[in-house]
């Protein structure tokens, strides 16, 4: 399907208005792209690093089934079936039969296993019944399978379903290199965070972004509107632009310094998590990480008090106390008890702000707790925080450093696709 879309450069000529940036949104629907083909979209974009890992063995597999059993039920039945569970009709109304999906997992085990398992329902003596009809041990690393009709037991080569194996490798094989809306919204969350953007949600979703960055939302709309889909509804991505006077400079002013103070936030309460580490447990690399964090927060942060006259000291000062305590961590100081103080209030303009109670509290973020000592890093579940791209780190970031965390931030990537980000509530 053909998508005209009107470019901004357009609407700017169309209305002759001069704009201070653009309030971005975004929403993915019905997306299912090999992994070439995005690969060959992001490059001819120019966002080539922001490709996305490969889905990973479990979720291959996963997809793979699902896709395996609506299949067969489907020329079974007749019927497309949802995925995850595969109710099948029948003839008498008093008995029903679903196909579930479920994981055998262990933590630091090399294996897991994927049951098939059938749940029948008689209404007749409202009761349930469950049988396995099929076991997938998957090699987490290598990605290897072997199949079993067998329901308990040992999964190895000797009672091996090799039929069922046979059907199953090339949907595994598929489904390891294709990838759906859930998997892009990382993507795209990066993409629109390294053009010096602020969100303008407690939870994300909406952002701010200046108008210096126009060429890179166009690329980002055309890279979008290009994907591939399965349904008429189409994904998106929204620019609305916003007009350079004094009042709409002095709400976005408003907007981004919040914007700037939930940010503190998280960064504050990711970095107390570490605080309460054991000693010698939290690695220099990863104080290193966030030190170019709130390093390229601080520039964004200038950026914005030039473009928009904002007040930008209590945000500024919250920075530095956040990259003192980092640095106390990896030093081996002893930390201290309380929490990072972040500034809750401030005054944008002539005019005096007070933060909504919604404002007050400190985000969390999802990292589990380690269950026994041991070395502490970034996940794929940090907190997300909106970060500027940077070439070094100057002497004034490491000036105070320890040899080992100098070290550790002269080898991290400097590319803001190479920190962690979070799905996004609006995708």
């Amino acid at each position: 399907m053909n998508r005209h879309t009107i470019t901004l450069s357009q609407i700017e000529n169309q209305t002759g208005a001069d704009f201070l940036g653009y309030v971005v949104n975004w929403r993915l629907m019905n997306i299912r792209v090999q992994e070439a083909d995005l690969k060959a979209a992001l490059e001819r974009a120019g966002f080539s690093n922001h490709l996305p890992a490969p889905p990973s063995p479990r979720k291959a597999l996963r997809r793979a089934l699902e896709a395996w059993i609506s299949e067969r039920t489907q020329q079974r039945t007749g019927i497309a079936q949802v995925r995850n569970s595969s109710p099948t009709n029948d003839d008498d109304e008093n008995q029903k039969e679903t196909t579930l999906i479920r994981v055998i997992n262990k933590a630091g085990a090399e294996h897991l296993v994927f049951g098939i398992v059938s749940e029948n329902v008689d209404f007749n003596k409202l009761g349930l019944s469950y049988g396995t009809q099929l076991r997938i041990l998957l090699h987490k690393k290598t990605g290897e399978i072997l199949c079993t009709t067998d329901a308990a037991g040992v999964i190895s080569a000797q009672n091996e379903s090799t039929q069922v194996t046979d059907e199953l490798i090339p949907y595994f094989n598929e489904f390891r290199h294709l990838f759906f809306t859930e998997d892009l919204s990382k993507m795209v969350h990066a993409i629109v965070t390294s053009m010096n953007a602020v969100s303008l949600r407690k939870e994300g979703g909406i952002y701010f972004v200046p108008n210096a960055e126009r060429q890179q939302i166009e690329l980002a709309k055309e890279l979008i509107a290009s994907l591939p889909t399965t349904a008429d509804e189409q994904p998106y991505l929204f620019a609305l632009p916003v007009t350079n006077t004094e009042i709409a400079k002095a709400d976005v002013a408003l907007a981004i310094h919040y914007g700037f103070l939930d940010e503190l936030r998280t960064m504050a309460s990711d970095l107390d998590r570490f605080a309460q580490a054991e000693p010698g447990t939290v690695r220099p690399e990863t104080i290193a990480n966030r030190l170019l964090q709130y390093k390229y927060v601080k520039e964004k942060v200038g950026m914005y008090a030039t473009l928009l006259s904002m007040q930008q000291d209590n945000i500024v000062k919250g920075l530095e106390a956040l990259t003192s305590k980092a640095q106390t961590i990896v030093l081996g100081k002893a930390p201290s008890s309380t929490q990072t103080s972040v500034p809750t209030s401030s005054h944008s303009n002539a005019a005096s702000v007070q933060p909504d109670s919604g404002r007050s509290e400190i985000d969390s973020f999802n990292q589990s707790e380690p269950t026994e000592p041991q070395i502490i890093e970034a996940s794929d579940a940090s907190p997300e925080v909106d970060l500027l791209p940077t070439t070094h780190i100057d002497s004034e970031a490491s000036s105070h450093t320890s040899p080992q965390l100098a070290q550790a931030l002269n080898s991290l990537p400097h590319s803001p696709a190479a920190f962690p980000t979070t799905p996004m509530l609006f995708t």
